[in-house]
């Protein structure tokens, strides 16, 4: 008699659900923790009578990061927006399956030829720290290793490590320190500076990355403002920072705001005016401080 080894493990299902495929409005929300790692999915049914379109719409929100996805149907058929997303910590992987009436949450070992075709020695190099400086001028240097003094540096950003987002994508927190190399709560005159972090969202069947920067006023209103970028982010970085410099000219979101308007309706942008600000400042040999 041959016996068959049937211990391999297979993957497990964590979470089953299911609802009435025509019911409107039908709205839920499944929160829960794996592998220290927080996940929220909030899930919404829209239904037009006398139902030809309907859309079943999921947010997930996995340690704060958005993606969002969409299964759409109608009398002509159906179409899918978006991709859900993925989670692989060690040897496991979490993965999601939605479709137009149920949802389920699966949890899978990594399979050896799939740890394989991962490049790890890759990854370790991503995840090494790594040192951006900004100069007076906002112009971006090469990263670094290791930070160095240099008096045409005022600030230092260090890049490290946050989590990973999917089977090939890390992303990354970035860590303001001043020129003396001491980590700083970054605060330009009523504004502080939360955290620069990196932020991914599902496009089609792609995935767009931005620089996320969280600003808070000293009313305590929080905005978050989102850079995109292409290739590395040392000139996305210096942008940011030019960007929460200039909040230094204002008392709080309302006064950034009212400004804004402002120049709209007189046909300028607040970097131009800026700009036209500081070449009569330096005409006048006056010294613009950054830091």
């Amino acid at each position: 008699m041959e016996t068959k080894d049937s211990s391999e493990p297979k993957r497990k299902k964590l979470l089953s659900h299911h609802w009435d495929l025509n019911y409107d409005g039908y709205q839920d929300q499944i929160s829960f923790n794996w592998k220290n790692n927080k996940i929220q999915i909030e899930i919404h049914s829209i239904c037009n009578p006398p139902g030809r379109d309907k859309c079943i719409k999921f947010d997930f929100f996995i340690n704060g990061e958005y993606t969002l996805f969409k299964f759409v149907y109608n009398c002509y058929g159906c179409g899918i927006r978006g991709k859900t997303p993925e989670l692989e910590i060690e040897d496991y992987r979490l993965t999601f399956h939605a479709s137009s009436h149920f949802f389920e949450i699966y949890e899978e070992p990594i399979k050896k030829d799939d740890n394989q075709n991962i490049p790890l020695d890759k990854f370790q190099d991503q995840r090494k720290d790594i040192w951006i400086p900004v100069y007076k001028n906002y112009r971006s240097g090469t990263r670094y290793d290791t930070p160095f003094a240099d008096y045409l540096i005022v600030l230092w950003i260090k890049k490290s490590f946050d989590y990973q987002y999917s089977s090939d994508i890390l992303l990354f927190k970035y860590e303001v320190f001043s020129n003396l190399l001491s980590l700083i709560s970054h605060k330009v005159g009523n504004f502080t500076c939360l955290k620069i972090f990196d932020h991914c969202k599902s496009i089609g069947c792609g995935v767009y990355s931005s620089i996320g920067c969280e600003i808070s006023d000293g009313k305590g209103c929080h905005r978050t403002y989102f850079w995109g970028r292409e290739g590395s982010e040392e000139p996305t970085i210096s942008e940011i920072i030019r960007f929460f410099q200039s909040l230094r000219c204002y008392n709080d979101w309302n006064d950034y705001d009212l400004f804004q308007k402002l120049c709209k309706s007189c046909g300028v942008s607040d970097t131009e005016i800026e700009k036209s600000l500081t070449m009569e400042i330096s005409n006048l040999g006056i010294l613009k401080d950054l830091s």
